[in-house]
């Protein structure tokens, strides 16, 4: 499966080290992208990850997944396995055309099918965007 990236960083700025969820939400609140409606879920602790923080919200009028986890090595086993249905629909469809973009920073990632909202919500937080197709 390929994986496109865009790159979306903001130069010298570094992607924020929050606690949860809910603070990554504000910090995307704050600058202005949206995600004033977060509301907390367990996302992340249904994707095997007992101890991270997750919810959601809407981000130029998508809803995006936000999940934060105790590491870099957590996070990137949560977002394999929140990726793992896309994966499937896309053996069983190889003509599918849908696909998920996916923001991540040290210990967090914003995940939805709206590449317009990721990538909003990942210039403000000064990550870059991956994308894979389902």
């Amino acid at each position: 499966m390929a994986v496109a990236v865009a790159a979306a960083g903001c130069g010298r700025a570094k992607p924020p080290n929050v606690a949860t969820a809910q603070q990554l939400a504000a910090r995307i609140a704050e600058k202005g992208a949206g995600c004033s409606d977060f509301a907390a879920s367990d996302a992340a602790a249904g994707a095997g990850s007992t101890n991270a923080s997750s919810g959601a919200c809407t981000v130029a009028g998508e809803r995006v997944a936000l999940a934060v986890y105790q590491s870099a090595a957590e996070r990137d086993r949560g977002q394999l396995e929140l990726l793992k249905g896309c994966i499937g629909r896309r053996a069983l469809n190889a003509t599918s055309t849908g696909s998920y973009s996916v923001a991540k920073g040290p210990t967090w990632i914003v995940l939805g099918q709206s590449d317009d909202a990721v990538m909003s919500a990942s210039k403000v937080l000064h990550a870059s965007v991956q994308k894979s197709p389902c």
